[in-house]
């Protein structure tokens, strides 16, 4: 029996407790890994993902987010997403949603409204 693994940059130790959670409950990695960057993105304290990032040269905090399914190859990302606090909600919506796998900027925002993100 293989046992639940979690590997990521040093940021994302403040989800690996729930992530192992979920794992160890039987979710997917896919499920287990969002779980764990939507921590990160939360984390106010954390500049380099989620509404504590730091703005671009405008002031405008723009995120990006991409997701993979390991098991079906599957994609789905978004870059530049602006309004929206977690984009790896978003992205995970554009791999099951639709035939892109990218979004960005304006696209990628209105997706997430229409998606009923926040």
């Amino acid at each position: 029996m293989t046992k639940p693994m979690l590997v990521a940059s040093r940021n994302a130790a403040v989800g690996f407790d729930e992530g192992m959670r979920l794992l160890r409950e039987g979710a997917s990695a896919l499920d287990a890994a969002i779980a764990v960057v939507r921590i990160v993105e939360d984390n106010p304290d954390d500049h380099t993902v989620g509404y504590g990032g730091l703005p671009n040269l405008l002031g405008e905090v723009e995120l990006d987010a991409m997701v993979m399914d390991g098991r079906t190859l599957k994609a789905g990302a978004v870059a530049a997403l602006k309004g929206f606090r977690n984009p790896v909600l978003v992205a995970r919506k554009v791999m099951e949603e639709l035939p892109h796998v990218l979004l960005a900027g304006e696209g990628a925002a209105r997706f997430a409204r229409e998606m009923g993100f926040e």
